[in-house]
């Protein structure tokens, strides 16, 4: 059968037009940093061609994979305007390799795939100067695990048993009281904490300088030895409370209302504070969160460094014109 150039043209066009639509609509996942430490955070994008249709990104949960949690996430555009994308900000504090699989895009009808992704959480690593304390033989090999396997047994049989069935149906009841009760509890702790927390910032107003109280309340947890009694939490509960008390008196920097990642990023923005200040609130602030919700345990020398590390910053970061004022209080007292 004979074809004159032009349909050949035609049809030669036809088959290649859909390739070069479907090219165009592009999709792609991008990490800010693919290296973290337990607790830190970072940013992942997911981007998609504003001009290829209509785009509708993926909804996750608190959750984007496994132990990778989400903070917060939000849609904007990229500065040449080309591309719609989507910011997650992310962290994780379980160390592992996570793989992030490739995910899915919908643009108009069509569902299109990104890259995939690792994203690599290290361990937290204590102060160099306390490395050499470790027992390298009892620590956890985080990255390979071994796991057995056991043959599934039959199900057991057994006869119902009145009895047994009160017996347990008496504990729900007794567990769902005592859970109210506890609820009833936390209710009232926190209000009552909200309320000292009201107390903390009016003493904020106080002529007392910053450093003086912030000082006294230092040495009063010290003389407490929570930590010494097995109560690690609530110790770095109190030391960062006490820090972050003074941030605010002292540099008028909502810190008992933002978490530390916040608080850090204000104080890196007013430029007030030098790098080795900075770097030791990093320090005292990442090590609390840490033993507050990762549950991790540090050694006794972290413990006692970390509240000689608030003292030196009270103490680098006072107003050094405050000196005659601080000795007339302490006549006072």
């Amino acid at each position: 059968m004979y074809f004159s150039s032009k349909y050949i043209k035609i049809i030669v066009f036809l088959l290649i037009f859909p390739t070069i639509v479907f090219s165009q609509r592009k999709v792609e996942l991008i990490l800010e940093s693919d290296s973290i430490e337990m607790g830190d955070q970072t940013k992942l994008f997911l981007l998609a061609d504003k001009n290829a249709g209509k785009i509708s990104f993926p909804i996750f949960g608190d959750t984007l994979i496994g132990n990778i949690e989400i903070i917060e996430s939000n849609l904007d555009t990229t500065e040449d305007g080309k591309w719609l994308r989507m910011k997650y900000l992310i962290t994780s504090f379980e160390p592992a390799i996570y793989p992030i699989p490739p995910i899915p895009i919908l643009i108009d009808n069509d569902t299109l795939f990104t890259n995939r992704a690792y994203l690599y959480v290290t361990p937290f690593i204590p102060d160099s100067a306390l490395l050499a304390e470790l027992d390298t033989a009892n620590a956890p090999v985080i990255f390979n695990m071994k796991l057995s396997h056991f043959d599934i047994k039959e199900p057991i049989d057994t006869p119902f048993n009145f009895e047994e069935f009160w017996l347990r149906f008496s504990l729900y009841v007794w567990l769902a009281l005592l859970v109210i009760v506890i609820a009833i509890v936390l209710y009232f702790y926190i209000k009552k904490r909200k309320k000292q927390t009201k107390e903390v910032v009016k003493k904020i107003k106080s002529k007392i300088p910053a450093h003086i109280t912030a000082v006294k309340e230092l040495n009063a947890l010290k003389t407490r030895k929570l930590w010494q009694k097995e109560e690690t939490k609530a110790y770095y509960t109190q030391l960062t409370e006490i820090i972050r008390v003074y941030i605010e008196q002292r540099f008028e920097v909502p810190a008992l209302e933002q978490t530390s990642h916040e608080l850090l990023l204000d104080m890196k923005a007013i430029r007030i504070l030098q790098t080795n200040e900075l770097e030791l609130l990093k320090k005292m602030l990442k090590l609390a969160d840490l033993v507050k919700f990762a549950k991790y345990k540090p050694l006794s020398n972290d413990n006692d460094l970390h509240l000689k590390n608030a003292y030196l910053f009270v103490e680098n970061t006072k107003i050094r014109d405050q000196r005659n004022e601080t000795a007339k209080v302490t006549e006072n007292e």
